[in-house]
């Protein structure tokens, strides 16, 4: 307490309570329930030695998106903070926190090689659609193909993703195909412009505008 004492007497600065992102808190809905009541306790001790010190904290920032739609939950919290919801992605979806269909950003890829009935290769890597692996459901692969449940995106060089193909698809050499990706965040943080797109047409073009930030 002696530190947020120090803190709050610091010119230029102002205290208005306290941050936390419960980042762990991703699973399934089962293991949230779990992880919640954890996260609780742990911010019930907190509250209690700010209290003890009179310290006051009217702000409580918390949440996270696959516990977004349970933040009622998080005692305490005065604002929640989800971040992923705006688009969603596989780890969202894998956490059962939405569905496929609930999800706002794909990255359009290009089949480049069908030379094994088993396997085909797209155009978009870890450059692309970033490394991160999958935090939710199997843990396995990096990406969801939509419309295509035969194909796993299994693999990732940096240029390439590897497609593995169980039972008979019908992708060919040129095909365009959407891939959700694990992770939208670093996937965004990987590309200079978003495009906006109503069915099939363009309609805006958004730059990011953090992109290559990091100083």
């Amino acid at each position: 307490m002696d530190d947020i004492r120090k803190m709050i007497a610091l010119p230029g600065l102002r205290w208005d309570g306290i941050l936390v992102y419960p980042g762990h808190i991703m699973g399934n809905q089962t293991i949230r329930e779990r992880d919640i009541e954890r996260e609780n306790e742990t911010m019930g001790t907190l509250f209690e030695l700010v209290d003890s010190a009179s310290i006051p904290y009217p702000i409580v920032s918390g949440g996270n998106t696959p516990a977004a739609f349970v933040s009622h939950r998080f005692h305490g919290l005065t604002e929640i903070r989800p971040g992923t919801y705006v688009f969603n992605d596989r780890n969202t979806v894998d956490a059962e926190s939405a569905e496929f269909t609930n999800g706002a950003l794909t990255v359009l890829v290009t089949v480049i090689s069908t030379s094994d009935s088993q396997r085909a290769i797209i155009d978009s890597g870890s450059k692309t659609l970033s490394a991160d692996p999958l935090l939710s459901g199997n843990r396995l692969g990096y990406g969801h193909v939509l419309g295509h449940p035969e194909c796993k995106l299994q693999e990732l060089s940096e240029e390439h993703g590897h497609l593995t193909i169980s039972g008979s698809s019908t992708i060919n050499i040129g095909d365009r195909l959407k891939v959700i990706p694990n992770h939208v965040c670093t996937c965004i943080n990987l590309h200079d412009r978003v495009f906006v797109v109503e069915g099939e047409q363009v309609v805006d073009q958004w730059k990011v505008a953090a992109r290559g930030k990091l100083a």
